[in-house]
């Protein structure tokens, strides 16, 4: 009866996914979609800051990273070049962040899955002691380097045509308790996605690469 308890108990474990492997899974989408590398390490750290806050959606990443949308091409509009329906999250997250020193009251225009440009925002937030509330049509956020604080019922739109972006000063000091992590599981359709986008960076087992180096080969002496 314990080793049945107990392999149960192994396989609800083994269906809950950590920090370290949503942040590496969305990294590696991120590099098979053709992000860059610093800009899927963004995304890898968007990924497990949402998490901690209850927030993460698989599906959100997969549908911003299977578009790899430019910057713009005018950063003081920050709106979309013509040729682009959408700014994506992680390039203008990291626009903003270079300058969130003196980032004043901003309007971003056409922008794809806001909530991912909130959770970019976050390490900047959190280097600054600074606090940012963005917001957009139904939703609004609060961001610290920690914690989020959240309203409205359009947190995970796919599209945003404007988000209102503030840096609040002084910075907001929300009660303790908030945070509420995801227990997310490798079962759903949206980190299958994920998955198989990652899979894009892999290379085929051949002969010829084991003789190259790839792999751990005949004996694993490491």
């Amino acid at each position: 009866m314990e080793a049945a308890l107990s392999n149960a108990s192994f396989r609800v474990m083994k269906s809950v996914l950590s920090l370290g492997e949503i942040s590496f899974v969305v990294f590696k989408a991120a590099r098979g979609a053709g992000f860059a590398w610093g800009l899927a390490e963004e995304a890898g750290h968007a990924a497990r800051w949402l998490t901690t806050q209850g927030l993460f959606e698989p599906i959100d990443f997969y549908n911003a990273l299977i578009k790899t949308l430019p910057p713009p091409r005018e950063p003081k509009k920050l709106r979309p070049p013509p040729d682009a329906k959408a700014l994506c999250p992680f390039r203008l997250g990291a626009l903003l962040c270079d300058g969130a020193e003196n980032l004043p009251d901003r309007r971003a225009y056409r922008v794809s899955h806001p909530l991912l440009l909130a959770a970019c925002l976050a390490p900047a937030a959190g280097a600054l002691q600074k606090s940012f509330a963005l917001s957009w049509r139904g939703a609004k956020i609060t961001i610290t380097r920690h914690i989020a604080i959240t309203g409205g019922d359009n947190l995970h739109a796919n599209f945003a045509d404007v988000v209102q972006i503030k840096a609040l000063s002084p910075p907001l000091s929300p009660p303790a308790g908030l945070a509420k992590p995801n227990a997310i599981s490798p079962n759903t359709s949206g980190w299958r996605r994920l998955t198989t986008l990652a899979g894009k960076i892999l290379v085929p087992s051949s002969e010829d690469s084991t003789i190259k180096g790839a792999g751990a080969g005949l004996t694993d002496n490491d």
